[in-house]
């Protein structure tokens, strides 16, 4: 009654590393916030690296970043200022399949399952199977296929405007969401660097023009005061002629005139001294 063993019973190989699925890796990445782990739900923000957060999740790391416990992966983000708010189009048809599965008890899962945004150009579907970018300057989420027959058409790109918004001047500066590999890693954080760059040089110029431009302003200001004081001080000047008294004015009453100290009545009329000093001591 005995048994021949056979080698994969004798020999033990090396166990191969357990692998992600490649469809809960997309879900991971596409579907979920890069901060809290929660489904992406409007508003959605995204970094100078193409991460995506939903926005209370990236407010609440600035108000507490030990909140959620990550490492230095989150240390690019320092204020508002890093992260710019995505414009996503709704996909219907992830949008339907969403609707019948959680109506049919599918689970959560399968609801997610959907993709729920897509390309407004060319209606791809923002599940993970193809690259997204969007500017820096507008935030609206593109499928990289589209951007490029559109910038293949353009001859120039720098002052190319967004296909979806019409913001000026917006491809020259595209982002892509999700980077999957290390070089596109490494080059999101090069293009990061000279980015935030040009925007503290923007910034600066954007001081000093302003300053400039209200230096005049002020000194103008400072002389409108000095120039109205002079000209009231000369016009009342010029607005007192010699010789001009009520006394001589032919239009004037003469109960008006009797009123002033200028008048005959006024001049004829005894003055009092330090003994007579009562104004009454004469009537």
């Amino acid at each position: 009654g005995g048994s021949i063993p056979k080698r994969i019973e004798l020999v033990r190989s090396r166990q191969k590393p357990e692998q992600v699925a490649k469809e809960a890796e997309l879900a991971a990445r596409w579907r979920h916030c890069q901060l809290s782990q929660e489904l992406l739900n409007r508003p959605i923000v995204a970094c100078h690296l193409g991460r995506m957060y939903n926005k209370t999740a990236a407010l609440e790391f600035l108000l507490d970043r030990e909140k959620y416990g990550t490492s230095g992966a989150f240390e690019h983000i320092r204020s508002l200022r890093d992260l710019r708010e995505l414009k996503l189009a709704d996909n219907p048809e992830g949008q339907e399949k969403a609707a019948s599965s959680s109506a049919a008890g599918a689970g959560a899962a399968a609801a997610s399952a959907a993709s729920l945004f897509a390309c407004p150009l060319s209606g791809v579907e923002m599940n993970g199977r193809f690259r997204f970018v969007f500017p820096w300057s507008c935030g609206c989420a593109l499928a990289e296929k589209a951007v490029d027959q559109l910038l293949k058409s353009a001859p120039n790109r720098q002052s190319l405007a967004c296909p979806s918004c019409q913001q000026p001047d917006a491809m020259s500066d595209l982002i892509v969401l999700n980077p999957a590999t290390d070089a596109e890693v490494a080059a999101a954080s090069e293009a990061m660097v000279a980015r935030k760059r040009k925007l503290r040089q923007e910034s600066k110029s954007n001081k000093s023009s302003k300053s400039a431009a209200a230096a005049p302003a002020a000194a103008k200001r400072k002389q409108q005061p000095a120039e109205s004081a002079s000209a009231s001080s000369t016009g009342s000047k010029i607005a007192r002629p010699s010789g001009s008294s009520i006394q001589n004015n032919p239009k004037a009453s003469a109960a008006l005139k009797s009123l002033l100290t200028s008048s005959k009545e006024a001049k004829a009329q005894d003055k009092a001294h330090w003994v007579t000093f009562n104004p009454g001591y004469f009537r």
